[in-house]
């Protein structure tokens, strides 16, 4: 996941000193979460594209790039008050992960971030007195089945009403009526009997 920066952000980057603050913007979210959690490392609020950030202490350990490999991230929350900590026990027991939104915004511009909103997932919580922590991953895209879903007759009962069966040698199933005999489809060789039958599951 290449990151690509303007020239400002990376001359302030590589300065001896600069007055350009950096600040991580952190939203949390879930469907069964009356509003989203927006947090800022900072030391106050801020409005970042309308919405308002509210001061909170957390970390967020950035993988490094590495070509081929799933990126994880580590976030670290700080247990200040019960906040934080009551909005994800509500949503523990839910069968899908909270999502959370980072992106990195300067002082040039609260509203147009230098990077993201790039979005995790929020898995492994962990959490004491002190410390809330997760790991933030992708979403598991590559587990996913291609296709969704197999043309079965379980899944799709309709497409294997009528199956077309091509006459192979061993096949000792002969078309019984002249109307049994189909036109092969297009694509099929043009020699050998193609037999329709019905198919019981």
């Amino acid at each position: 996941m290449s990151r690509t920066l303007s020239a400002a952000i990376v001359a302030a980057m590589n300065a001896q000193s600069t007055d350009k603050v950096f600040l991580t913007l952190l939203e949390i979210d879930h469907d069964d979460m009356a509003e989203p959690l927006r947090l800022v490392d900072n030391t106050e609020d801020i409005n970042s594209d309308g919405e308002t950030y509210r001061v909170w202490p957390f970390h967020v350990a950035l993988a490094p790039e590495q070509e081929g490999l799933p990126v994880s991230v580590r976030l670290t929350i700080d247990n200040i008050d019960r906040t934080v900590i009551q909005a994800l026990r509500e949503i523990s027991s839910a069968p899908d992960a909270p999502t959370v939104n980072v992106s990195i915004v300067t002082s040039e511009d609260w509203d147009s971030p230098e990077i993201g909103p790039v979005e995790f997932l929020l898995s492994s919580i962990r959490y004491d007195a002190f410390a809330i922590e997760g790991t933030l991953t992708f979403q598991h895209t590559l587990d996913d089945a291609v296709p969704a879903h197999s043309m079965d007759p379980r899944n799709f009962p309709g497409l294997h009403d009528t199956v077309l069966l091509r006459d192979e040698p061993g096949w000792e199933q002969p078309a019984k009526a002249a109307d049994d005999i189909e036109t092969p489809p297009r694509g099929w060789p043009r020699h050998g009997r193609f037999v329709r039958r019905r198919v019981v599951v």
